[in-house]
């Protein structure tokens, strides 16, 4: 708190955001020992050492929020140091006011994120799945093809992903960049369901924990859907290589292929956001019961002790819309490239 006091009394010291950031880290620092250090001194002095439900909650939550907050706050600060020796003259117009508000607030939102998780009390911690069938004959079928279809999967996507990282007459071409994010991508959704499926099939007892079914809900949705994305990508590309040849330097440049990427990214990352607060506020008390092979939001919803017949709507709406926009621009491009080379013939 003297750092704190320190730096916030002295307008030299606030000015720069090495000291702000520094401000805010003892900030943090000192929150994240309240929470923790005075129960251990006070448990140390009784024999009975016991807390609350309330305060077990409040205590786990105040953890990690401040913990996680200060991990955050020292990779910040990493970049300010880089920034301050690497570009001393741009320094202050990087790391403007405006930018350490951003990641301040980015912070706060982290925490914000936690509580709201925090108020989700669910009586189930974790989900059985039924699988594709309770036939131990038909369960080892499934865990042999299964298991041959991933290794292939795995190896193949990272064999073109390694390809064309070493080759730099293929990185340089937009085509193959966006061929191997494709790759990455579909090697990453693989991993998020198959591996589970596969345990799962050999195992008599098919569970799966409450967090380890949201990562995975989190994970098949931001992967899944980036690939999507990145095929559509994939499709104007070759609209613009086939139909306008001339301008595909001009127009196909980097700045607009990492554009592209990271809007793939950042859209399906927020849409998986969304999708898991959702879920995360469902009340989950009765039947832990999943009639399918992985864990996915719709035949989550059937599991919940409260009325989810509009959620269950925005869930079909929100993935029917984004699958029937992405097919109707594939269709589009593809539609456009077959009349440009019947026309060139």
């Amino acid at each position: 708190m003297l750092i704190v006091v320190t730096i916030l009394c002295s307008p030299v010291l606030l000015g720069s955001p090495m000291y702000f950031f520094l401000a805010f880290l003892s900030l943090q620092d000192a929150g994240f020992s309240s929470a923790i250090t005075p129960e251990m001194i006070a448990d140390s002095l009784y024999k009975q050492k016991t807390i609350s439900y309330k305060g077990c909650t409040i205590q786990f939550f105040a953890g990690h929020s401040f913990g996680g907050a200060e991990m955050i706050i020292l990779t910040v600060m990493t970049y300010d140091h880089y920034v301050a020796i690497c570009k001393p003259l741009h320094y202050t117009s990087i790391m403007n006011w405006r930018l350490c508000g951003i990641l301040i607030y980015m912070i706060s939102f982290t925490s914000t994120i936690s509580l709201e998780i925090m108020k989700n009390q669910n009586f189930t911690t974790e989900f059985v799945l039924l699988g594709l069938s309770q036939n131990p004959t038909v369960q080892k079928i499934v865990f042999g093809v299964f298991l041959w279809v991933y290794i292939a999967t795995i190896v193949g996507n990272m064999l073109i992903v390694v390809t064309i990282f070493c080759s730099p007459a293929l990185l340089v071409s937009p085509m193959y960049y966006f061929l191997a994010v494709l790759s990455f991508l579909d090697a990453c959704f693989s991993s998020a369901i198959t591996p589970t499926k596969i345990v799962d099939s050999i195992c008599e007892r098919k569970m799966i924990s409450y967090e380890g079914c949201m990562i995975q809900l989190f994970a098949e949705h931001l992967f899944g859907g980036a690939e999507m994305i990145i095929l559509t990508v994939m499709a104007y590309d070759h609209y613009v290589v086939i139909c306008k040849p001339l301008h595909y330097s001009s127009i196909m440049n980097w700045r607009l292929c990492g554009i592209l990427v990271g809007v793939s990214w950042t859209g399906r990352f927020l849409n998986s956001i969304i999708q898991i607060l959702f879920t995360f506020h469902l009340p989950f008390c009765g039947s832990n019961v999943i009639d399918h092979f992985m864990c996915d939001l719709y035949p989550l919803l059937g599991l919940t002790c409260t009325d989810t017949h509009i959620l269950g709507l925005l869930v079909i709406a929100n993935s029917g819309l984004i699958c029937i926009i992405n097919f109707s621009l594939l269709l589009v491009s593809y539609g456009v490239i077959l009349f440009s080379l019947r026309t060139q013939c």
